[in-house]
């Protein structure tokens, strides 16, 4: 069963926007369950709220009695998601849908119990990716461009993405709330829950769907993303922190971070180089024991065939010794 969360910040007309577009482009194999949840309790339109669900035929509709922010809302639809979902097609309400999309197509990919989930690739966003002309040209050695059961996507070990796209029930797992846990800043879901996948297992990746030369398969409209528009910003984003806070608490900061990457590391090499290191290394003994006890039966085998060679028929065995004996035997007779 697919459900579909929607994550709604106050913006009515970007909702309007997101979800006309994607009930004509997106298609699934079966009728999916729907989510919409509102995060914006100040202001609220509820009576619009619910003529927007009835129309795009919504299951559910959560009102957020205080604001939860991009994190917190996250976890609220993950809690709230049916028993039976097995896939989640994650959409934000500033995104909209250029051209048609089979969630078939990701479900297959996602059949890899590796790939954690996939995405559709967005048009270049932030001033970086302006620049250099997309996504994909910002620290290209990030993505790797592969096919998987026959659907073109690009691996990355970066982010779990929060573009428009599908993972399984498996991922949606209820974590603590840390994006806040550094003063002054938000850290994203996107990179508190990758580190927490990675140091389970390093060789998971996500994905995006299609080819590094492939045009977006989404449009982001709006002035910023979910959960960052000033309205309802709970704390500083990033970008602010860093220009506003004093040099050396940017510093510390930094160095925090530094020491959450370390320590990611350290769990990374003690849960599972380690382990492989050692299981190697067994193996390797193993290995080297029956290459002595080969070396050894070959050693007592050589012995006995140089033996067997010098004494001639005195120390054959008694088969032996009596074809000597005939060949010898016969060998007079025709003197």
């Amino acid at each position: 069963m697919f459900t579909v969360l929607v994550f709604h910040d106050g913006r009515n007309d970007y909702l309007e926007q997101t979800l006309g577009t994607f009930s004509e482009q997106v298609s699934f194999p079966e009728r999916p369950h729907k989510i919409l949840i509102d995060d914006m309790p100040d202001g609220r339109d509820a009576d619009f709220l619910e003529k927007v669900a009835a129309r795009f035929e919504f299951d559910e509709l959560i009102l957020n009695e205080r604001n939860l922010g991009s994190f917190g809302s996250i976890m609220k639809g993950w809690s709230c998601l049916p028993q039976n979902s097995e896939y989640i097609f994650h959409l934000e309400n500033d995104f909209v849908f250029p051209s048609k999309v089979d969630v078939c197509e990701l479900a297959t990919v996602l059949e890899e119990p590796w790939i954690c989930n996939i995405t559709l690739l967005r048009q270049a966003w932030y001033e970086d990716e302006r620049e250099l002309g997309g996504l994909f040209k910002v620290r290209p050695e990030r993505f790797r461009e592969t096919v998987v059961h026959g659907i073109p996507v690009c691996l990355h070990q970066d982010y779990f993405g929060h573009n428009p796209g599908l993972y399984r029930r498996a991922f949606a797992r209820i974590i603590a709330d840390t994006s806040r846990s550094l003063p002054g800043r938000i850290i994203s879901h996107e990179y508190i829950y990758r580190d927490i996948l990675l140091a389970e297992d390093p060789s998971r990746r996500f994905a995006i769907l299609g080819r590094l030369t492939d045009a977006p398969r989404v449009l982001h409209i709006g002035q910023r993303r979910v959960g960052q528009t000033p309205e309802h910003e709970p704390a500083l984003s990033e970008v602010d922190a860093a220009s506003l806070l004093p040099e050396s608490q940017v510093l510390a900061l930094e160095a925090q971070a530094l020491v959450r990457s370390a320590n990611a590391l350290e769990r990374e090499i003690r849960h599972f180089l380690e382990p492989a290191v050692a299981a190697r290394q067994r193996d390797l003994e193993a290995l080297r024991q029956a290459v002595e006890r080969q070396r050894g039966a070959l050693a007592v085998a050589q012995y006995e065939v140089a033996a067997l060679r010098n004494s001639r028929s005195w120390k054959l065995t008694a088969p032996l010794r009596l074809i000597y004996d005939f060949l010898l035997k016969h060998r007079y007779q025709h003197q």
